[in-house]
């Protein structure tokens, strides 16, 4: 159970409209070298996914391992700069987009905002309840998702359109590298399967790799059907290539199918994303970096949960959702989850396989962290706005460390008083 568990936490945010909107855009974009740049990602990722994340068996084991290598503060600030402001950027537009699509698709009566908070509200409960009803949840929304689109996929392939999708007509240079650079970004957050093992187990490399290998399948399938269906100038240039590409196949039927993927992906990403950072963050009170307070494991998860639940509903009320950075800000994040990848690939190769988690696999975690600091450096070279999106980077960098400095701080000063009550007691008793 705790494998499937793990393995649709995974498949969480490779399911939502976000990545979805990446590949049916990618192919537009560059065509099928975007394709090619499914299937290398999908490489540089399965080393991380066997050698490097493979190997942990939870939370606390990246905790562990970033501070014996770079001491407390980057251990809690790293981890919270790369993860939480994808968490709550990736909530707050996809709940947008869900309340859009049931919208528009199932009742076109109800408020579009009030469904994304209901959804947001249904998740946070979820949450709160933790255990068997997160996981049960995590798994029912994934299944759904990923059934819906296999059909799909299907229909595409067992079908063929009326007349063959035009081709691609002179892109710029920048667009297309952009597009192809971007399938990097799509399989990224499969380290969520560890992160949602909240006691420590034995690692597990099958899982990550698992994720990797058919998520990555899906995605590069799901872009072949695209392409095939749709125009690529169309789907290059359109802010939802999914429904394009659904309706094209099977019309009204496929407009209803994608609208069942798209709310059971949100639900299945936001849960996943929400219950990684509660995880993570209670493996790194559990070793000492923040403030635990008289809360239970237990106890600090729901917390973190009830933080990232109540950031996404300000967000949401302050129209965030709505914003033309929204989408900037996310690839920013999305690119900070990247250097995080290569930052712990490199901080491998100094693990003595002795004494430490991880074997020094040397040319593996060589390659991976240097590929993962080319391609985001090619993804900032041909953003659209790369000063606005570095400029991000470092704020989230600096919060991070300044936050990271103060948390652990507050910690190390409660740990003191604990140890000198304790003290005091021991005396007292002789």
């Amino acid at each position: 159970m705790d494998r499937i568990v793990s393995l649709s936490t995974g498949l969480g945010f490779i399911l939502s409209a976000e990545v979805l909107r990446l590949v049916g855009n990618g192919v537009g974009q560059a065509g099928g070298w975007f394709l090619i740049g499914v299937a290398l990602a999908a490489g540089v990722h399965l080393l991380g996914a066997v050698r490097l994340f493979g190997r942990l068996s939870g939370p606390t084991d990246e905790t562990a391992l970033l501070q014996r290598t770079l001491g407390p503060v980057a251990a809690l600030a790293l981890p919270l700069a790369a993860r939480v402001p994808v968490t709550l950027l990736a909530a707050t537009s996809l709940l947008a987009t869900a309340g859009y699509v049931f919208n528009e698709t199932f009742v076109y009566w109800f408020p579009n905002f009030l469904f994304a908070f209901l959804l947001l509200c249904m998740v946070l409960g979820v949450g709160l309840a933790g255990g068997t009803v997160w996981a049960g949840f995590q798994i029912i929304t994934v299944l759904a998702a990923l059934g819906g689109l296999i059909f799909l996929i299907g229909a595409g392939i067992a079908t063929a359109p009326a007349a063959s999708a035009s081709q691609v007509t002179g892109l710029p240079v920048d667009q297309g590298s952009r597009g192809a650079l971007g399938a990097v970004l799509l399989v990224l957050t499969y380290d969520l399967a560890f992160l949602a093992k909240d006691r420590r187990t034995a690692p597990d490399q099958q899982i990550p790799a698992l994720v990797v290998a058919l998520g990555s399948a899906l995605l590069l399938l799901w872009g072949l059907v695209s392409l095939r269906w749709v125009a690529p100038d169309t789907l290059a240039t359109s802010t939802i290539p999914y429904t394009m590409t659904a309706r094209t196949i099977l019309g009204p039927e496929g407009r209803i199918i994608i609208g069942v993927v798209l709310v059971a992906g949100t639900a299945a990403a936001v849960n996943a994303l929400f219950g990684g950072i509660a995880r993570m963050a209670a493996g790194m009170a559990a070793e000492g970096l923040l403030p635990s307070g008289p809360l239970s494991p237990a106890g600090r998860q729901r917390l973190w949960t009830l933080l990232m639940a109540g950031a996404t509903a300000a967000m949401l009320m302050a129209g965030m959702a709505g914003s033309p950075h929204l989408e900037l800000f996310l690839r920013a994040g999305l690119i900070l989850w990247l250097l995080h990848h290569a930052l712990m690939h490199l901080i491998a190769l100094r693990t003595d396989p002795g004494r430490h988690i991880l074997r020094n696999v040397y040319a593996a975690h060589m390659a991976g962290g240097l590929l993962l600091i080319l391609a985001a450096g090619g993804l900032l070279v041909t953003q659209s706005e790369a000063a606005a999106a570095l400029f991000f980077m470092a704020g989230v960098w600096a919060a991070s460390a300044i936050a990271g400095w103060a948390l652990y701080t507050l910690a190390r000063q409660q740990n003191a008083r604990r140890q000198k009550q304790h003290t005091a007691n021991e005396r007292s008793r002789r």
